[in-house]
């Protein structure tokens, strides 16, 4: 993954003692990262500019992380946004695999 694509925003709610991290990567990035793939393994011979894609193959595009602190646990703001974008990246990783594997399926 281009971790320049992603963004990242956070909702801290001291109160509830809870970080939830909202992660938001473009819905064609691997699309994008095939095409890439492409374009750089053909030697110049062609350039791909369009890629029609199955909505299978499109990310869901946000994933969200939550964090919670126990009432006896120290409140940590900075502990709490690592392990909430955590979570959320591995929501992320799982489709991402997912979808990855499904392709596989296909070219095999």
């Amino acid at each position: 993954m281009n971790r320049h694509n992603e963004d990242i925003r956070y909702v801290i709610n001291e109160e509830k003692r809870t970080i939830v991290a909202i992660l938001t990567i473009p819905q064609t990035e691997i699309v994008d990262e095939i095409a890439n793939i492409m374009n750089n393994n053909a030697n110049r011979f062609f350039q791909v500019t369009e890629m029609i894609a199955s909505p299978a193959m499109l990310l869901t595009g946000i994933y969200r992380g939550i964090a919670y602190a126990h009432p006896e646990d120290e409140w940590n703001v900075e502990e709490g946004k690592k392990r909430a974008r955590l979570r959320a990246r591995r929501q992320y990783m799982k489709e991402r695999k997912r979808i990855i594997k499904s392709l596989e399926d296909v070219f095999d």
